[in-house]
């Protein structure tokens, strides 16, 4: 197992890419793990789990995603992750509002 790359998402999620054996993983973690939480998470996964074709995930992709989530959230009450949401979805349509002036 090798470690490719580990970043912090903007609403605090921290992602690890690692390549195991040949197969790209990509793990998700609330808070930023060490090597060696990562290798016994990768570990753990068993070992007859069909591979998934990923395909890169467009940036109107993902805000389609976050527009999605976006209308689930209860909005008296987001949690952590939510409220972020919430203030992207704001300011883009803040952003908007303002072109449109």
């Amino acid at each position: 197992m090798k470690i490719l790359r580990t970043h912090e998402s903007s609403f605090g999620q921290w992602y690890v890419q690692v390549d195991n054996n040949g197969i790209r993983l990509e793990l998700s973690f609330d808070y930023k793990p060490e090597e060696t939480e990562v290798e016994k998470v990768v570990l753990s996964l068993p070992k007859d789990v069909p591979i998934v074709d990923m395909q890169e995930l467009t940036i109107n992709e993902a805000v389609v995603f976050l527009e999605i989530d976006y209308a689930k959230i209860d909005l008296r009450k987001p949690d952590k992750e939510q409220a972020k949401i919430v203030e992207f979805i704001n300011a883009k349509a803040e952003a908007v509002l303002e072109v449109a002036k």
